[in-house]
């Protein structure tokens, strides 16, 4: 389980992503291929910082559009 440090920036979530998200796709045998990402256009899940380790590791994120009222 991933705990948070203070208020989560991009750096920290990169962080659980790479502890928490990469061992549970690897454990479970799913191939990088087949794992789509989801997030909801946050500023830190759209970070550079996030955007590279999505693209270091081979993760796709899905297109999500941005919400509005």
């Amino acid at each position: 389980m991933a705990e948070v440090e203070g208020r989560m920036d991009a750096k920290q979530f990169v962080k659980i992503l790479e502890k928490n998200l990469l061992p549970s796709i690897e454990e479970f045998g799913i191939s990088d291929e087949e794992v789509i990402f989801q997030e909801d256009n946050n500023p830190k899940h759209n970070s550079k910082l996030a955007w590279k380790s999505f693209n270091h590791h081979g993760i796709k994120v899905m297109d999500w559009p941005t919400q509005s009222l």
